[in-house]
């Protein structure tokens, strides 16, 4: 008789181990504590991606040595050039997916190298850069109405590295939570 009570016991016990295990992978709300915080996955160009309220995406990438001022006619002749290399010219779109207008800033949005040292958008590149049959675009300095969308320019001085050694990095600007940013690979 004691026997059979010591496996029904160990049977109970097995039972109710993978059940609570099953459990743990299978509640989606619940972070996989077996991943290693380096093994997640980015996206690429053209992969929208979602960070609190706000979504964004990486539609085009160049890489520019100076930048000429194609619509301010007093500075028509001035170049901009990099201070540390390059110019990486991003055009990203914005999405509000809140019930209020939001007005986007330059800690919102960043380049990231593999050393972790993080890149501001240039303002000042910014209010130059334009494609020749667009107008141009500020994402920084409009607000972006509730449910809208806005398509602009981000420019970053960065040292003069392949594109794989840099990820987009975009916030809601609210919370510090994994699900209030993104991480975007420049390259696929």
């Amino acid at each position: 008789m004691r026997i059979y009570l010591i496996i029904f016991l160990l049977s109970l016990m097995f039972l109710t181990a993978c059940q609570a295990s099953s459990n743990a992978v299978s509640d989606p709300n619940e972070p996989n504590t077996f991943l290693n915080k380096n093994e997640t996955k980015e996206a690429t160009l053209g992969d929208p991606q979602i960070a609190g309220e706000i979504e964004y995406e990486l539609l085009n990438i160049r890489q520019e040595t100076s930048i000429q001022s194609d619509f301010d006619e007093k500075n028509k002749s001035k170049l901009l050039t990099p201070k540390n290399g390059t110019f990486l010219v991003l055009k990203v779109k914005v999405h509000n997916r809140s019930n209020e207008s939001i007005r986007l800033s330059t800690d919102q949005m960043s380049l990231i190298d593999l050393n972790s040292k993080q890149y501001l958008p240039d303002r000042i590149a910014d209010n130059w850069v334009k494609e020749d049959s667009e107008e141009h675009v500020e994402l920084l300095s409009q607000g972006i109405s509730a449910h809208g969308t806005r398509i602009g320019y981000l420019v970053f001085d960065v040292p003069n590295q392949s594109l794989a050694n840099y990820r987009f990095q975009g916030t809601d600007g609210e919370k510090e939570t994994t699900e209030s940013q993104i991480h975007i690979q420049l390259t696929p």
